[in-house]
């Protein structure tokens, strides 16, 4: 504005000279000066207003533009300079980012120690253990699961975050074949599996596709060691593609390094517990066999103590016939099933009694078809039709004869093991001679 006042009065002083030259003139010179002046001041009146107006805009227009330029340098380098100021920021968080991550994992890694060793019992470390694992890394799904190479199982031991459909509950057996843990053993390397679409996943991990459904898509798999001896396998799974680092595969690592010798002393631990309750109930079952003279007085209660060590929904026992060519349910306890009542004698072609008695050893019939049990044992089909679809069955022995067959039946699809099958073996023989007394018995 005081550029535009002064540009104003230069002209006007200008315009004032001029006027004031011209009349100088008409003074001096003469000559009709009453029209000289009188149009000099009309031609003065109308050219000065003009000529100040169009100088004044020029005026404002060069400054305006200066004015502009000016302000888009300045606003120019207040962006680089915030730029600037926010990549030093960001550069500085970067460079003091990494040593407090690895201070963190260190931490972590440290009380994960401490966890693991504060009790024998594993369960009560694995929810903390779980926790300090997340501080670190994130996840949707954490499974701990043992690792039976012999048999090529694993047995889910534990599981934070979203349970996928085929590990619905602890204990549960699920095969390695096919899974990402079976080629970490493999290796003794932990392994991370992302990036892979659905088919290249089930082309090349096919016991992983249960994941993918529930919608894991990065996985970091690692082995568990003890002495040299493979016990387990740690597992985190995140539904965000691309989810994990090389870094966050040395940590899970690290955990796993932690978490091995734990599991492994769980395991003998749980194992010398096991054995202990074992030899109780075994040891109850024969005070309560030999309590009566009659075993169907106490049947019920024999079949109970066998549930606590056997997962079964029917226990029963079948003895041959003195022509060898039938057998008779003597005892049973449990779920009904049709065509078969106590003290009712059948052929035993067909029958589960009839292929333990001929091979003299225990036997579990499961995973089969409806088809399948009409060509290899139609005896068992009235069972199967009632939804009892895992049948143990085992051969009792009086004086080195078999005298019958005790059975144990549920409708877990897969749930008896050789472990299982042992232990009804020794059942067996702790019931084998009460049940020979009880015969003797019911026939005086």
């Amino acid at each position: 504005m005081l550029l535009l006042t002064g540009a104003r009065l230069f002209f006007l002083v200008i315009g004032l000279v001029f006027l004031l030259g011209e009349v100088l003139d008409i003074l001096v010179n003469g000559d009709n000066v009453t029209s000289r002046i009188v149009v000099r001041i009309a031609v003065l009146s109308i050219m000065a207003p003009a000529i100040v107006w169009v100088s004044t805009r020029w005026a404002e227009k060069v400054l305006r533009e200066a004015f502009e330029s000016q302000n888009r340098l300045i606003e120019a380098g207040i962006v680089r300079a915030a730029q600037g100021f926010q990549s030093e920021k960001t550069d500085g968080l970067k460079t003091k980012e990494s040593p407090a991550s690895a201070l963190n994992e260190h931490a972590v890694l440290a009380q994960m120690g401490r966890i693991v060793t504060s009790s024998l019992d594993i369960e009560d470390i694995y929810d903390q253990f779980s926790r300090e694992i997340r501080n670190v890394l994130g996840f949707d799904m954490l499974v701990v699961c043992t690792a039976d190479e012999s048999k090529a199982m694993l047995r889910r031991e534990f599981i934070s975050g979203t349970a996928a459909k085929f590990m619905k509950s602890r204990g549960h057996l699920v095969s390695m074949d096919g899974t990402i843990s079976t080629e970490a053993i493999a290796r003794r390397a932990t392994i991370i599996t992302q990036g892979m679409g659905r088919q290249e996943l089930s082309q090349r991990f096919p016991g992983m596709e249960p994941l993918f459904e529930d919608g894991m898509r990065s996985f970091i798999t690692s082995p568990l060691f003890s002495k040299d001896r493979a016990v387990g396998i740690l597992g985190v799974a995140s539904q965000k593609p691309m989810a994990y680092t090389e870094r966050d595969r040395e940590f899970v690592e690290s955990a796993a390094q932690q978490i091995g010798g734990a599991l492994a002393n769980s395991q003998l631990h749980g194992l010398l517990q096991a054995e202990a309750r074992d030899k109780e109930l075994l040891a109850e079952i024969g005070r309560v066999v030999s309590s009566s003279p009659r075993l169907d007085e106490v049947f019920d209660r024999v079949s109970n103590l066998i549930g606590e060590l056997i997962p079964a929904e029917r226990v029963s026992v079948t003895l041959t016939s003195d022509d060898g060519r039938h057998s008779r349910l003597a005892f049973v306890s449990g779920r009904d099933v049709a065509e078969q009542i106590v003290n009712q004698s059948s052929p035993m072609a067909g029958s589960l009694t009839e292929r333990v008695i001929q091979s003299r050893r225990g036997e579990i019939i499961q995973n089969k078809t409806e088809d399948d049990l009409a060509a290899e044992l139609p005896g068992l089909l009235p069972s199967f039709k009632t939804g009892l679809r895992s049948v143990l069955g085992v051969p009792l022995f009086s004086n080195d004869v078999v005298i019958g067959c005790l059975q144990l039946r549920t409708s877990v699809e897969g749930a008896f093991d050789s472990d299982h099958l042992a232990l009804a073996e020794r059942i067996a023989d702790q019931v084998a001679g009460a049940i020979a007394n009880s015969e003797l018995n019911r026939a005086l």
